[in-house]
């Protein structure tokens, strides 16, 4: 709980980095098959309140360049899930964060 605190917290004083935060101290503590769905829920869950709160003044088309690779990319990351080893997973999480 303190780990998703932390992750809020930091989203909120900077407007972004919950996933920066949470995703790597949770998978210390939480399978990465868990860690990953709730790191997407609990981001989600933020940037909701946040885009209803800014839909006036949101830049749609720069949105949706950004989205189009995302689309892509999280797909792929739970296909990669089921077939690399956790272990193998969490070091490449280590580098790239």
């Amino acid at each position: 709980m303190l780990i998703v605190f932390a992750a809020v917290f930091v989203q909120g004083m900077v407007g972004f980095g919950a996933a920066l935060v949470s995703m790597p101290l949770l998978s210390t503590q939480i399978d990465l098959h868990i860690t990953t769905p709730l790191v997407a829920l609990l981001t989600t869950t933020m940037e909701l309140g946040t885009v209803i709160y800014f839909r006036k003044t949101i830049h749609f088309k720069t949105v949706w360049k950004l989205s189009i690779p995302s689309l892509i990319g999280i797909p792929l990351g739970v296909i990669a899930l089921d077939y690399f080893d956790q272990d193998i997973l969490l070091i490449i999480l280590g580098i790239i964060v």
